[in-house]
């Protein structure tokens, strides 16, 4: 394992001390470890998410390069949609 060290804020030093004074971790580095292994998760969340998102999106433009859309032209419009995708979730 490398060793570094880190500068933390006065308010992340007392978080950390606090998490191995009350015994949810065994050390500073232990409280470091699983912040770090929480950030690497939520990134690859994130990762996933964004690809996700993206294929929609292609396969939203494909569909209007298709012509496979509706045009939505106004607030009555927009309410009946609304309604509509309401219900097909319910």
């Amino acid at each position: 394992m490398t060793s570094q060290n880190i500068q933390l804020t006065s308010d992340l030093a007392s978080f950390v001390e606090k998490q191995v004074e009350n015994g949810r971790h065994y050390d500073a580095s232990d409280v470091v470890s699983e912040a770090l292994r929480l950030y690497e998760s939520e990134l690859a969340l994130e990762d996933q998410q964004a690809t996700a998102i993206r294929g929609m999106i292609a396969t939203s433009r494909q569909a209007i390069a298709e012509g496979e859309y509706t045009l939505i032209d106004g607030p009555d419009e927009t309410n009946k949609l609304f309604i509509r995708l309401t219900h097909r979730m319910i």
